[in-house]
């Protein structure tokens, strides 16, 4: 699972918004220089000279992203074996830690070895299928170990051709019935963020929501497009609110594979995707908003020309 920064989903959900009303983004919380209270992310300055508030944040779920970022890509040099592991942890969720990652990695290897000593290759998943198995009673001691440190599933694969071997470690997800729904999760972000919006009296107030993997159940309906027509309820604080799933390496210009967004009271209004780095290109002039994360060695727009219609 790839964490991009906080300031890029930012930026981009500011260019995503202006590109789909033709405005220019320009950035109102610098946290280099920030005094005194949190100031909203964005205005988005629009072609008829109005302009809106935008603030934006992310379902993202601590306990999910921490695991996540303690597993890092997940391939681990495990000290004493000789064959790679494919190793399944308890997930976290809301208010759940889930295994943890430290402590696995600093108790497992001598009972990882305990068991490559005596299964077979091919054995299938030993800490769930090994009553079969001809092993002493130390491996059986090492499976009930692995078990107490959080492991769920453990195989073992073949010998690396070259290099060491080591440990793939992801974690088992298991659906939590009572993880909340899209609607649940974007009025308590407007909630959470009505406080900053609502200083601003004199123009529209604007939230994006991005949907990221930590947040397992609504990112995976976003991508199958299951969502729900019931009407949103939040505070007037928020005039309209975008939501769509954080999805890196989605597509060459751009980190979002769907949009909505709703004013509330009203279901949900499906949006084309825009072309957030052509956009860019072609206004990044107007705006001090970067998406160096999307267009830095990668993105050809060389020739790209400003939008007419804004100066």
């Amino acid at each position: 699972m790839r964490l991009e920064s906080e300031f890029d989903r930012e930026n981009e959900a500011a260019w995503i918004v202006a590109a789909e009303l033709l405005g220019i983004p320009k950035r109102l919380d610098d946290r280099s220089k920030r005094v005194g209270p949190m100031e909203c992310d964005f205005e988005i300055l629009l072609p008829d000279g109005s302009r809106l508030i935008l603030e934006v944040t992310s379902s993202t779920v601590k306990e999910r992203a921490e695991q996540a970022k303690a597993i890092g890509s997940g391939a681990w040099v495990c000290p004493g074996i000789e064959r790679n592991w494919s190793i399944q942890l308890d997930g976290a969720g809301r208010r759940k830690t889930g295994a943890g990652v430290k402590k696995f990695k600093s108790h497992s290897p001598a009972h990882l070895v305990q068991l490559e000593k005596e299964c077979p290759l091919g054995g299938g998943d030993l800490l769930n299928f090994h009553f079969s198995l001809d092993i002493s009673e130390a491996a059986r001691e090492a499976i009930v170990a692995l078990r107490e440190l959080g492991v769920r599933h453990g195989s073992l694969l073949d010998k690396p051709p070259y290099g060491p071997a080591y440990a793939a470690i992801g974690w088992v997800y298991d659906g939590v019935p009572n993880d909340p729904s899209l609607k649940q999760v974007v009025e308590e972000a407007v909630l959470a963020n009505q406080g900053k919006l609502k200083k601003h009296s004199d123009c529209e107030k604007h939230l994006f929501v991005w949907i990221d993997q930590t947040d397992y159940r609504n990112w995976a309906d976003l991508l199958t497009f299951q969502i729900s027509n019931e009407p949103l309820e939040f505070s007037t604080a928020v005039d309209r609110v975008w939501t769509g799933p954080w999805s890196p390496g989605i597509s060459f210009d751009g980190s979002l594979h769907s949009l909505i967004s709703s004013r509330g009271n009203e279901p949900w209004i499906r949006h084309m995707r825009p072309s957030v780095a052509d956009y860019y290109q072609r206004n990044k002039g107007h705006s001090s908003v970067t998406l160096k994360h999307l267009t830095e060695g990668r993105f050809p727009f060389g020739n790209a020309q400003p939008r007419i219609g804004l100066s």
